[in-house]
């Protein structure tokens, strides 16, 4: 009896990548592999290359898929409080998938087409706070920095209970504390003219 092969199964980006994304939650980066992705979705792993290019394409989606889940509507008036929001609404995204923190080192600039609408939001943000394009830029960066820097540091390193005898605030508190200050300089740098 000839064998008959399975019917061809369509198969979308956003599935790959929605897929990919609940592998990494599940079962970190590690977990998420080419293959291991093909096996969930019922396909070969050469179907999942015609929707990224190689595990760091895929990852690199990832990483635009935790970023989509970032609310960019209903910010404050105020382009400093508008920028607090965005924030810690990117802090929160990775609250929710923290197996996915360790992408933002591997990508430290990410550039995916999610990524890069809300670093032209920020940036739209400090033009209205009055900074110049240098200084916009030089912020941005400051900003993104920060918060990177803050998601691995509460991801991926384990910080003792205490320093110098001294208790460790918790991960929300040392958050609100740098933003505040990030932010504070930023204003009165836009405020010094």
């Amino acid at each position: 009896m000839e064998r008959v092969p399975p019917p061809r199964r369509d198969l979308t980006r956003a599935e790959v990548v929605g897929r990919a994304l609940a592998l990494v939650d599940t079962g970190g980066l590690a977990a998420c592999t080419v293959r291991a992705l093909a096996g969930e979705l019922g396909v070969t792993p050469m179907a999942i290359y015609w929707h990224v290019q190689g595990k760091e394409g895929l990852f690199a989606a990832v990483l635009d898929a935790v970023l989509a889940e970032i609310p960019t509507d209903r910010l404050p008036d105020d382009p400093f409080e508008a920028l607090a929001t965005g924030a810690r609404r990117y802090r929160e995204a990775f609250v929710r998938h923290p197996n996915a923190a360790p992408l933002l080192a591997r990508f430290a600039m990410p550039t995916g087409e999610v990524a890069l609408g809300i670093m032209a939001m920020m940036l739209d943000l400090l033009v209205i706070a009055g900074l110049d394009e240098t200084e916009r830029m030089c912020g941005y960066l400051l900003l993104a920095q920060f918060v990177m820097g803050s998601v691995l540091t509460e991801h991926d390193v384990e910080l003792p209970d205490g320093l110098g005898g001294r208790p460790v605030p918790p991960a929300d508190e040392r958050f609100e504390f740098g933003l505040s200050c990030v932010l504070a300089g930023l204003r009165a740098r836009a405020g010094g003219r």
